[in-house]
């Protein structure tokens, strides 16, 4: 028969919701990519994820964020089971060749006011960081009128573009 495992989403520890669900239903020997969308709980994933195949076959974060030039090779990722990053689909073929990948969304109102909250609240000034300075600056009402362009694709609609594109801002494509 077909055996299944849930994993329940909404529980306070996710990173504990996989224990004593077989590996071998959850990762068949696939390989993955793991397309982490900010503030959708893909840190928890990430320590369900460790918990379950174990910190060596799990990379370290991989983030493609800024619009610079990244230099990948798939050999540095070849031996991890699961990729783990902040990184657009673009890039999958890039660092992982024929793997799966897989995400998680969340209501975007949701995601975004969430964003707002943890960056106003939690992360040390960074005036360096357009969007991250406008949520500790803004009140909320000014922070969601959209500035540039370059404000709306790093913020707004973050999981349209890194599923459907490149998670790094790029103007005028």
């Amino acid at each position: 028969g077909v055996q299944t495992c849930a994993l329940p989403i909404f529980q306070p520890k996710l990173h504990e919701a996989g224990r004593g669900c077989p590996v071998s239903l959850l990762f068949d020997g696939a390989m993955y990519i793991f397309n982490h969308i900010p503030k959708t709980a893909g840190t928890s994933m990430y320590w369900l994820i460790r918990d379950l195949i174990g910190p060596d076959r799990l990379s370290p974060h991989f983030s493609l964020n800024e619009d610079t030039t990244y230099e990948v090779s798939p050999k540095d990722y070849e031996k991890y089971l699961v990729i783990y990053g902040h990184i657009g689909v673009v890039w999958n073929d890039a660092i992982g060749p024929n793997r799966q990948w897989m995400t998680i969304v969340r209501d975007p109102v949701d995601r975004v006011l969430s964003q707002y909250y943890y960056w106003r609240n939690s992360v040390p000034p960074s005036p360096h960081l357009p969007y991250v300075y406008a949520a500790q600056t803004l009140p909320l009402e000014e922070y969601l009128r959209p500035r540039d362009e370059k404000f709306f694709q790093g913020n707004q609609n973050v999981q349209t573009w890194q599923l459907a594109d490149d998670f790094r801002i790029q103007i005028g494509r």
